[in-house]
């Protein structure tokens, strides 16, 4: 073992000894293992990059709901309103493709979740030929490692049900408004309960 080893070797059992919450990638690296800390980093800043994306998106929604219901004022009338209803739809149901189970966000948020739990079943028993401290170590940290991943899916999926019981209401809304176009009704209850709607489910 190199003088870089060894200074590695000791910072690790220092470490353990301590019981330091060493996050995995420090830990990995201090092992010794520094393609897999790279390897784990890659794989954060990629599913930060995708919920980048979901957080862009439901912000840039969130400030047209906050605008809608000024905007129905500002155009009054049964066919204006069809008209904002549908723009908001394709707004909403692109969100919606970001999010769903089938969209990069959740399919590679499970890939890496899938990952993460095959590398702590490598450490549950003495098979991995390291001593037991880091290993017990190592199995902990890719569990958790695994937890909050899942408690990142779970975030993108109750951004899918907000998203889909929201295309629910403007449907609603943009169909029954449809019919009064003809008939050139007041359509501002309809178009007021829709933006406090919205406004509650993403404000």
């Amino acid at each position: 073992m190199d003088g870089k080893g060894i200074e590695r070797r000791e910072f690790l059992k220092r470490s353990i000894a301590a019981a330091a919450a060493l996050p995995l990638g420090a830990f990995l690296i201090a092992c010794g293992k520094d393609r897999e800390a790279e390897s784990i980093d890659a794989e954060d800043k990629r599913l930060d990059a995708l919920k980048g994306k979901i957080d862009d998106s439901r912000t840039e929604i969130g400030a047209k709901i906050q605008g809608l219901e000024q905007r129905f004022a500002n155009s009054p009338g049964a066919r204006a309103a069809h008209g904002i209803i549908g723009e908001l739809r394709q707004d909403i149901s692109l969100f919606l493709a970001l999010v769903a189970d089938n969209g990069e966000a959740i399919t590679y948020g499970q890939q890496i979740r899938t990952r993460a739990l095959n590398k702590a079943a490598e450490f549950n028993d003495g098979g991995s030929g390291i001593p037991a401290k880091e290993r017990d170590y190592l199995r902990r940290a890719w569990e958790e490692r695994a937890q909050a991943i899942l408690q990142r899916i779970d975030g993108t999926r109750a951004d899918q049900k907000r998203a889909a019981d929201s295309l629910r209401v403007i449907q609603a809304a943009e169909d029954y408004i449809h019919e009064l176009i003809p008939t050139k009704s007041d359509v501002s209850k309809v178009t007021k309960k829709l933006s406090a709607d919205l406004q509650s489910a993403f404000g």
